[in-house]
């Protein structure tokens, strides 16, 4: 009894109190550790766990909880629970229209390098919630080089082979198809996509110019419009200068009925951001990602193939995803690839029509293919394997 009372007047020392977010913290003696009880709080604030969060956790006793892991770990549970929902319904009003048939299959892409368990829920969803009889999946790059070999002309060494680039939303990967199928341990995968570039270009701008954090869908029609790959970047930076020939202008809505245009504050001015976003793509490092740029990452993936395959996949490289649509992406990689691969190898490098959808495209010429059943799951061989498929 003596002990436990000799050790209250300690920790009585100590105040538990609640910030703005809601969530206790515990504030020490001394300026130091109220400095980083303010680290804390604002990483609450801004969401993110730093450096300030593992000192607040030295303090803290074996039974208090989580200062920023308990509160972010449950709002990605509620995030993920409502993009469930949301991806159901999508799919509920979709296959409402085109009901499953006693003799159709549903063709879907998947991502690569997705783990067992996503395409596990992935099959339930199809099999006991849409009550679909067959399904495939694959990921898009087989299908963008379905669409890859009824638009793009090839040589006799390339007929059955490419080198997609899918620059996607959320990623960009590279992968060597041969017949029609993934080369094993050859795929490679950054993750820089649309949505990244989006991003930086909103800090930029609101950095330098509005504050359009909150604007991310005008951001993004603006880098659809105005962004482009530059093709020698330390000369097109040199021609900034505030009134260059590369500066260009962007009409902000002003959210009224009679549009009005007559002052600055409606045009955005972009310069030296059109052309160093997109650069992000060929260098990573000028954002802090220690990871090699597409040029390198696609001459990789291209070497890691078998070197019978070699000439093929360099006589057919085809870019697609919404990120293939940049001005002068397809030159800028064609010289970037070219210094990378051996000289002796002819290299081609396409962009697909309207690259967004390409893999969409390729599903519908797959599907017409007298052999695509026999690469469907049927719903009764399904359930009779259960989770013995992702197990192996």
């Amino acid at each position: 009894k003596k002990g436990l009372r000799a050790e209250e007047p300690q920790t009585s020392r100590h105040e538990q109190r609640r910030d703005r977010a809601g969530q206790r913290v515990v504030d020490g003696e001394g300026g130091a550790g109220g400095g980083e009880c303010a680290a804390v709080r604002r990483a609450q604030l801004h969401g993110a766990a730093g450096p300030a969060t593992a000192g607040a956790r030295g303090r803290r006793g074996l039974g208090d909880p989580e200062p920023v892991a308990a509160p972010l770990h449950a709002a990605l549970r509620a995030r993920a629970a409502d993009e469930r929902g949301l991806r159901d319904e999508v799919w509920r009003r979709v296959f409402s229209q085109v009901p499953p048939s006693g003799d159709g299959a549903l063709l879907v892409t998947e991502p690569a390098f997705s783990p067992a368990q996503l395409a596990r829920s992935l099959d339930e969803l199809i099999f006991e919630e849409f009550q679909f009889p067959a399904a495939y999946r694959c990921p898009a790059a087989r299908l963008a080089a379905v669409a890859a070999a009824a638009e793009v002309p090839t040589t006799a060494s390339s007929k059955n082979c490419s080198l997609v680039i899918d620059l996607g939303g959320s990623c960009t990967q590279v992968s060597p198809i041969t017949a029609g199928d993934v080369v094993p341990g050859a795929s490679r995968r950054h993750v820089l996509g649309g949505r990244a570039l989006t991003g930086y270009l909103r800090e930029l701008v609101s950095y330098r110019q509005y504050n359009m954090m909150d604007e991310t869908a005008l951001l993004d029609d603006v880098k659809c419009k105005l962004l482009f790959v530059s093709q020698d970047f330390s000369a097109d930076l040199g021609l900034c200068d505030g009134d260059g020939p590369l500066r260009a202008e962007y009409r902000l809505p002003d959210f009224s009925t009679v549009p009005r245009f007559d002052d600055d504050l409606n045009v955005l001015r972009l310069e030296s951001e059109r052309f160093a976003v997109p650069e992000l793509l060929f260098s990573p490092r000028d954002v802090g990602l220690h990871q090699a740029g597409i040029a390198d990452l696609a001459a990789d993936a291209l070497l890691a193939a078998d070197p019978a395959l070699h000439a093929g996949l360099a006589a057919n490289v085809v870019l697609c995803g919404g990120g293939a649509n940049f001005r002068g992406l397809e030159s800028r990689l064609r010289l970037e690839l070219r210094r990378n691969l051996p000289s002796h190898l002819d290299l081609s490098v396409s962009t697909l029509k309207d690259p967004e959808f390409a893999a969409f495209r390729g599903a519908a010429l797959a599907a017409l293919t007298p052999d695509f059943r026999s690469y469907c799951t049927t719903k009764a061989a399904w359930f009779e394997s259960g989770g013995a498929r992702y197990d192996a």
